[in-house]
């Protein structure tokens, strides 16, 4: 439990917990990514790449934001993949202190009014924020979207590019000013608590995702064996676990084209991130029940440990 007292806490800085949320495809984990100034989380053109919560801390002058990207909230709730993506995005909205709800800038959907249900189920205030405004081919259409959306209690309605950069700096102005007065959680450099192996998990799944079509890649998980680094070089061990025995020669390829393809691009974009040379090793196996079961255990935990840190610090707000 954290002790802290008030008068620990400079006055001047704020600290919180702040949870990106929307229906699929809306570019939450693009926003995520430029947020934190860091390529840690899967992107690609496909819906609902993001599978589990992932976190990221941006520090700046008197300001430390804990960002939470979350799965799409998927309206249908029918296919038992679609109620646990739901389950984690819910996850991530437990305890923070502010909801980014990201939406498409080019339309307001029946999908948007159920993420916006879930949000306000909760008590954390919720800034809008229609992306994709560079797509957007009259301004006209946002307005009349920002017009119809007014009376829904939003605290803040910023209208950005995540792809673009545009109007960021409003943005995290917007985010600063909501979050509540808190000394920093993560002191010295935020980014030497990232979590290696998640975000070597993320890069290497959004090269799945890229590669893969179909329903393929949507069942396939990945886990690190093996993360570490020797003499300057990170070394990793890597599984694909299919679902079928009859997928593993499509996610191989012919003498090992997919595989390598998979490989090099994971490899190059997880140098990119941990600034080190890299060595990648990818096997792909078959699942087995000792296997998802493991899987979920090691999923719940990860979960557990980011909501004991959102309570922590919610706790310490609190008093």
């Amino acid at each position: 439990m954290n002790t802290q007292s008030k008068q620990d806490v400079s006055t001047d800085r704020r600290c919180g917990f702040v949870a990106l949320c929307g229906k699929p495809n809306v570019g939450k984990s693009t926003l995520f990514n430029r947020l934190i100034e860091h390529h840690w989380s899967a992107v690609t053109h496909k819906a609902q790449t993001t599978r589990y919560n992932i976190q990221g801390v941006l520090t700046e002058n008197e300001a430390q934001m804990i960002f939470i990207d979350s799965p799409g909230l998927n309206e249908s709730i029918h296919r038992p993949w679609n109620r646990i993506l739901n389950r984690n995005a819910k996850a991530a909205m437990l305890g923070v202190d502010l909801v980014i709800l990201i939406v498409d800038s080019r339309m307001w959907t029946a999908a948007d009014d159920v993420a916006l249900k879930v949000i306000q189920s909760g008590h954390a205030p919720c800034i809008l924020v229609p992306n994709k405004t560079d797509l957007l081919k009259e301004k006209q259409s946002l307005l009349t979207m920002i017009d119809k959306v007014r009376g829904h209690g939003f605290s803040a309605i910023v209208p950005t590019s995540a792809r673009k950069d545009k109007n960021f700096d409003n943005l995290k102005a917007e985010i600063k000013t909501s979050l509540p007065q808190a000394d920093f959680i993560f002191k010295g450099d935020p980014q030497s608590y990232r979590r290696p192996k998640v975000i070597a998990q993320e890069l290497i799944y959004e090269q799945v995702m890229r590669n893969l079509h179909e329903e393929i890649p949507y069942t396939i998980d990945v886990e690190i064996s093996t993360i570490e680094i020797r003499e300057n070089r990170l070394r990793v061990e890597a599984l694909l676990w299919v679902l079928r025995d009859n997928q593993r020669p499509i996610v191989i390829g012919e003498q090992g084209a997919k595989l390598k393809t998979i490989g090099t691009a994971a490899r190059k974009a997880i140098e990119a991130s941990f600034g080190l040379p890299t060595y990648l090793q990818l096997n792909v196996k078959t699942q087995t029940k000792q296997h998802s079961s493991r899987m979920l255990r090691e999923r719940a935990a990860d979960d557990l440990t980011m909501l004991e840190g959102q309570s922590r610090v919610n706790d310490n707000n609190h008093r």
